[in-house]
């Protein structure tokens, strides 16, 4: 899939802020991993709103990881309790980051068609290998899925990581399990294309910050 650079470099600002709101009001704030409290609570802070986080179980939530409900005054996030940790956890770091990156204009009071067209979406991504534009609500879905594993799985982890796959040491599956992560989430991160495209933007917005910096200093 191809997401337009001025997305890319729109989800690191976003998630640098974060971070930088992180260390100031979070107790571990520096904390290499971010907790889902700390990261909920920093978001909060951010956009001024409640954030509420409910877990359902039940037969019929076996097909749905996870959702968000934006009202004016705050963000409800629904959780499936019946995911595995790792992946319970990524789910509410994902739609924490909708939060972050959503628009006004993206947001849909309909959540039936939303899930309904995310899945077609996604099927057409598939089923053409790719080969048409994105829908903006599927690059939505897409740089949520890599703000979170921004938050749970730092760059640093990801480089020692690769190193290890590449070498043979360290398969996918002992990545997760070490790391705490989903196993698809953690083979989505390694693909050659994603790794690639994220790195060049992670650095293309850390140097624009730089530049900044060093502008406002002078």
């Amino acid at each position: 899939m191809h997401i337009d650079d001025v997305y890319l470099d729109a989800l690191f600002q976003k998630v640098f802020q974060v971070q930088e709101e992180m260390k100031s009001y979070c107790l571990a704030g520096d904390s290499p991993v971010a907790s889902i409290d700390d990261l909920t609570y920093a978001i909060s802070q951010m956009y001024q709103r409640p954030i509420n986080r409910s877990e359902v179980r039940g037969r019929k939530f076996e097909h749905v990881d996870s959702f968000l409900l934006r009202w004016k005054d705050r963000c409800d996030i629904i959780v499936n309790r019946n995911l595995l940790e790792p992946e319970f956890r990524f789910a509410c770091a994902k739609e924490l980051c909708h939060i972050l990156l959503d628009e006004e204009e993206d947001w849909s009071p309909d959540g039936v068609t939303t899930i309904s067209t995310l899945l077609r979406d996604h099927e057409l991504e598939v089923f053409t290998d790719g080969d048409h534009a994105p829908t903006k609500r599927l690059v939505w879905e897409h740089l949520a899925l890599f703000a979170a594993a921004e938050f749970l799985y730092p760059n640093y982890q990801l480089e020692q990581d690769r190193k290890g796959l590449i070498s043979g040491v360290l398969s996918i599956e002992e990545i997760a399990k070490t790391r705490d992560l989903p196993i698809l989430r953690v083979k989505m991160l390694h693909n050659e294309g994603n790794y690639q495209i994220f790195c060049e933007a992670r650095e293309r917005v850390q140097k624009k910050m730089k530049v900044s910096c060093e502008t406002v200093s002078v």
